[in-house]
Protein backbone atom coordinates (compact mmCIF):
# COMPACT_ATOMS: atom_id res chain seq x y z
CA UNK A 1 0.00 0.00 0.00
CA UNK A 2 1.01 3.30 -0.60
CA UNK A 3 1.84 5.50 2.17
CA UNK A 4 0.92 9.08 1.42
CA UNK A 5 1.89 12.21 3.36
CA UNK A 6 1.04 16.11 3.12
CA UNK A 7 3.42 19.18 2.61
CA UNK A 8 2.72 22.46 1.98
CA UNK A 9 3.53 23.12 -2.20
CA UNK A 10 5.84 26.14 -1.34
CA UNK A 11 7.97 23.62 0.85
CA UNK A 12 7.79 20.80 -1.54
CA UNK A 13 9.56 23.44 -4.14
CA UNK A 14 12.51 24.42 -1.66
CA UNK A 15 12.93 20.74 -0.91
CA UNK A 16 12.92 19.73 -4.72
CA UNK A 17 14.82 22.21 -6.22
CA UNK A 18 17.63 21.65 -3.68
CA UNK A 19 17.23 17.54 -3.60
CA UNK A 20 16.23 16.68 -6.77
CA UNK A 21 17.61 19.02 -10.08
CA UNK A 22 17.17 16.81 -13.00
CA UNK A 23 15.84 14.38 -10.75
CA UNK A 24 13.93 11.78 -12.61
CA UNK A 25 9.90 10.72 -11.02
CA UNK A 26 8.05 7.83 -11.83
CA UNK A 27 5.27 8.13 -13.94
CA UNK A 28 3.12 6.67 -11.51
CA UNK A 29 4.40 9.20 -9.05
CA UNK A 30 0.85 11.17 -9.02
CA UNK A 31 1.11 15.16 -7.80
CA UNK A 32 -1.55 16.95 -7.36
CA UNK A 33 -1.43 21.07 -7.78
CA UNK A 34 -3.85 22.71 -6.12
CA UNK A 35 -4.15 25.95 -7.32
CA UNK A 36 -1.25 27.58 -7.43
CA UNK A 37 1.39 26.17 -10.68
CA UNK A 38 4.13 25.79 -8.81
CA UNK A 39 5.09 22.31 -10.26
CA UNK A 40 5.14 21.69 -13.96
CA UNK A 41 6.47 18.63 -15.71
CA UNK A 42 7.46 17.94 -18.76
CA UNK A 43 8.71 15.24 -21.31
CA UNK A 44 11.90 13.90 -21.74
CA UNK A 45 12.89 12.22 -24.81
CA UNK A 46 9.41 10.41 -25.19
CA UNK A 47 9.82 8.15 -22.47
CA UNK A 48 7.99 6.28 -19.62
CA UNK A 49 9.48 8.81 -17.52
CA UNK A 50 8.72 12.31 -16.14
CA UNK A 51 11.58 15.00 -15.45
CA UNK A 52 10.90 17.45 -13.48
CA UNK A 53 10.40 21.29 -14.69
CA UNK A 54 11.52 24.09 -12.52
CA UNK A 55 8.48 26.28 -11.53
CA UNK A 56 9.69 30.27 -11.52
CA UNK A 57 11.58 30.78 -8.38
CA UNK A 58 13.34 33.89 -7.60
CA UNK A 59 16.22 32.71 -5.01
CA UNK A 60 19.92 33.90 -4.58
CA UNK A 61 22.20 31.08 -6.93
CA UNK A 62 24.97 28.96 -5.70
CA UNK A 63 27.71 32.18 -5.48
CA UNK A 64 26.86 35.55 -3.83
CA UNK A 65 27.30 38.56 -5.59
CA UNK A 66 30.91 39.23 -4.92
CA UNK A 67 29.92 43.85 -4.06
CA UNK A 68 26.59 42.80 -2.26
CA UNK A 69 25.51 46.20 -1.75
CA UNK A 70 24.90 46.60 -5.63
CA UNK A 71 22.45 43.75 -4.99
CA UNK A 72 18.46 44.37 -5.54
CA UNK A 73 16.79 42.32 -3.02
CA UNK A 74 13.44 44.18 -2.84
CA UNK A 75 10.82 42.05 -4.93
CA UNK A 76 9.09 45.26 -6.10
CA UNK A 77 12.12 46.75 -7.58
CA UNK A 78 13.06 43.43 -9.16
CA UNK A 79 9.49 43.46 -10.71
CA UNK A 80 9.85 47.13 -12.10
CA UNK A 81 13.79 46.28 -13.66
CA UNK A 82 12.21 43.32 -15.54
CA UNK A 83 8.72 45.39 -16.69
CA UNK A 84 11.26 48.51 -17.81
CA UNK A 85 13.61 45.67 -20.33
CA UNK A 86 12.10 44.89 -24.01
CA UNK A 87 14.66 42.82 -24.59
CA UNK A 88 15.76 39.58 -22.68
CA UNK A 89 19.02 37.49 -23.70
CA UNK A 90 18.87 33.95 -23.82
CA UNK A 91 21.83 31.97 -23.43
CA UNK A 92 21.89 28.06 -24.31
CA UNK A 93 23.96 25.15 -25.37
CA UNK A 94 22.78 22.70 -28.22
CA UNK A 95 25.36 20.04 -30.16
CA UNK A 96 26.83 23.15 -32.05
CA UNK A 97 27.90 24.96 -28.75
CA UNK A 98 27.14 27.95 -26.81
CA UNK A 99 24.81 30.81 -28.27
CA UNK A 100 23.03 33.74 -26.88
CA UNK A 101 19.57 34.88 -28.97
CA UNK A 102 17.89 38.51 -27.50
CA UNK A 103 13.84 38.32 -27.90
CA UNK A 104 11.41 40.30 -26.94
CA UNK A 105 9.32 38.87 -24.39
CA UNK A 106 6.32 38.53 -22.15
CA UNK A 107 6.11 37.87 -18.56
CA UNK A 108 4.11 36.88 -15.59
CA UNK A 109 4.83 38.13 -12.19
CA UNK A 110 2.95 36.54 -9.17
CA UNK A 111 3.63 37.03 -5.50
CA UNK A 112 3.26 34.36 -3.06
CA UNK A 113 2.68 34.46 0.77
CA UNK A 114 3.03 32.36 3.50
CA UNK A 115 3.19 28.61 3.27
CA UNK A 116 0.74 27.91 -0.10
CA UNK A 117 -1.39 25.32 -0.40
CA UNK A 118 -1.49 21.84 0.66
CA UNK A 119 -0.43 18.75 -1.68
CA UNK A 120 -0.18 15.11 -1.60
CA UNK A 121 2.48 13.06 -2.81
CA UNK A 122 3.35 9.25 -3.27
CA UNK A 123 6.01 7.79 -0.88
CA UNK A 124 7.51 5.91 -4.40
CA UNK A 125 8.96 9.54 -5.30
CA UNK A 126 13.07 8.83 -5.91
CA UNK A 127 14.31 11.45 -3.80
CA UNK A 128 17.61 11.64 -2.15
CA UNK A 129 18.53 11.57 0.98
CA UNK A 130 15.06 10.98 1.82
CA UNK A 131 15.98 10.41 5.54
CA UNK A 132 16.06 14.20 5.50
CA UNK A 133 12.37 14.92 5.12
CA UNK A 134 10.23 14.14 8.62
CA UNK A 135 7.24 12.25 7.39
CA UNK A 136 6.96 14.85 4.36
CA UNK A 137 6.78 17.95 6.65
CA UNK A 138 8.90 20.87 4.88
CA UNK A 139 9.72 23.91 6.41
CA UNK A 140 7.44 26.15 4.54
CA UNK A 141 10.05 29.10 2.49
CA UNK A 142 9.54 32.62 3.31
CA UNK A 143 7.09 34.20 0.75
CA UNK A 144 8.94 35.36 -2.79
CA UNK A 145 7.79 36.08 -6.60
CA UNK A 146 7.65 33.97 -9.28
CA UNK A 147 8.61 34.79 -12.59
CA UNK A 148 7.84 33.00 -16.26
CA UNK A 149 8.60 34.52 -19.44
CA UNK A 150 7.12 33.74 -23.03
CA UNK A 151 8.43 34.34 -26.08
CA UNK A 152 7.83 34.40 -29.96
CA UNK A 153 9.31 32.66 -32.83
CA UNK A 154 9.21 31.11 -36.21
CA UNK A 155 9.48 27.17 -35.76
CA UNK A 156 12.01 26.72 -37.76
CA UNK A 157 16.09 27.25 -37.39
CA UNK A 158 18.66 26.78 -34.42
CA UNK A 159 16.99 28.28 -31.17
CA UNK A 160 13.39 26.89 -32.43
CA UNK A 161 14.78 23.09 -32.52
CA UNK A 162 16.53 23.14 -29.14
CA UNK A 163 13.82 25.23 -27.23
CA UNK A 164 11.11 22.77 -28.70
CA UNK A 165 12.97 19.93 -27.28
CA UNK A 166 13.17 21.09 -23.64
CA UNK A 167 16.67 23.01 -22.72
CA UNK A 168 18.29 24.20 -19.24
CA UNK A 169 19.52 28.27 -20.69
CA UNK A 170 20.53 31.74 -18.81
CA UNK A 171 18.83 34.39 -19.32
CA UNK A 172 19.50 38.72 -18.76
CA UNK A 173 17.90 41.57 -19.38
CA UNK A 174 19.51 45.29 -18.34
CA UNK A 175 18.66 48.92 -18.44
CA UNK A 176 21.05 51.33 -19.86
CA UNK A 177 21.23 54.38 -17.73
CA UNK A 178 24.42 55.92 -19.36
CA UNK A 179 28.22 57.29 -18.20
CA UNK A 180 29.33 57.51 -14.64
CA UNK A 181 31.91 59.82 -15.12
CA UNK A 182 35.34 60.75 -13.18
CA UNK A 183 38.46 62.16 -13.16
CA UNK A 184 40.20 59.48 -14.45
CA UNK A 185 39.70 56.82 -16.92
CA UNK A 186 39.65 53.99 -14.42
CA UNK A 187 36.76 56.19 -12.85
CA UNK A 188 34.64 55.90 -15.72
CA UNK A 189 31.67 53.30 -15.72
CA UNK A 190 28.15 52.47 -16.53
CA UNK A 191 25.61 52.84 -15.10
CA UNK A 192 22.55 50.16 -15.24
CA UNK A 193 20.15 48.08 -13.39
CA UNK A 194 20.06 44.13 -14.30
CA UNK A 195 18.71 40.58 -13.93
CA UNK A 196 20.12 37.23 -14.20
CA UNK A 197 18.82 33.95 -13.66
CA UNK A 198 18.74 30.33 -15.26
CA UNK A 199 15.88 28.07 -15.98
CA UNK A 200 13.90 25.64 -18.27
CA UNK A 201 12.43 26.56 -21.60
CA UNK A 202 9.68 23.94 -23.10
CA UNK A 203 7.20 24.94 -26.16
CA UNK A 204 3.76 25.97 -25.49
CA UNK A 205 1.44 23.75 -27.50
CA UNK A 206 -2.22 24.48 -25.70
CA UNK A 207 -4.02 27.04 -28.33
CA UNK A 208 -5.35 28.78 -25.40
CA UNK A 209 -2.31 29.25 -23.70
CA UNK A 210 -0.01 30.41 -27.09
CA UNK A 211 -2.64 32.67 -27.63
CA UNK A 212 -2.14 34.59 -24.10
CA UNK A 213 1.59 34.37 -24.23
CA UNK A 214 1.02 36.20 -27.43
CA UNK A 215 -0.95 38.90 -25.57
CA UNK A 216 1.50 39.28 -22.94
CA UNK A 217 4.53 39.62 -25.61
CA UNK A 218 2.67 42.25 -27.39
CA UNK A 219 1.37 44.06 -23.87
CA UNK A 220 4.65 44.61 -23.11
CA UNK A 221 6.83 45.13 -26.16
CA UNK A 222 3.68 47.65 -27.35
CA UNK A 223 1.11 48.41 -24.72
CA UNK A 224 -1.15 51.19 -26.26
CA UNK A 225 -0.81 48.76 -29.43
CA UNK A 226 -4.44 47.26 -30.16
CA UNK A 227 -3.72 43.98 -31.91
CA UNK A 228 -5.29 40.85 -32.78
CA UNK A 229 -4.44 37.25 -33.55
CA UNK A 230 -5.36 35.25 -36.20
CA UNK A 231 -5.99 32.03 -35.43
CA UNK A 232 -3.86 30.47 -38.33
CA UNK A 233 -1.13 32.63 -37.34
CA UNK A 234 -1.17 31.16 -33.51
CA UNK A 235 -0.94 27.75 -34.76
CA UNK A 236 2.03 28.62 -37.19
CA UNK A 237 3.67 30.75 -34.27
CA UNK A 238 6.93 28.86 -32.12
CA UNK A 239 5.85 29.81 -28.41
CA UNK A 240 8.16 29.16 -25.74
CA UNK A 241 7.62 29.64 -21.60
CA UNK A 242 10.91 29.94 -19.22
CA UNK A 243 10.10 28.73 -16.04
CA UNK A 244 13.08 30.92 -14.25
CA UNK A 245 14.44 28.97 -11.57
CA UNK A 246 16.75 30.98 -9.72
CA UNK A 247 17.63 35.37 -10.69
CA UNK A 248 19.08 38.21 -9.13
CA UNK A 249 18.94 41.61 -9.75
CA UNK A 250 21.78 44.26 -9.53
CA UNK A 251 21.89 48.10 -9.93
CA UNK A 252 25.19 50.52 -10.51
CA UNK A 253 23.19 53.66 -9.99
CA UNK A 254 24.83 57.55 -11.68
Amino acid sequence: MVARTSCCVTGACRFFEGRAVGLLVSRSARFLRVGVPLLRYHRQNNSQTWSRAHSARPIKGGETLRLSKREITDACALHAVIDQCRVVRIGAVDEEGVFVVPVNFGYEWREVEGPGDVMEYDSDVLLEDRADVDEGKLEAPESRPELTLYIHSSKDGRKARLFSRGANVAVEMDIDMGNIVGDSACAYSRAYRSIMGVGYIEPVEDFAEKQYALQLIMEHMAPDASAEFEPKAIERTGVFRIAVREFTGKERLP
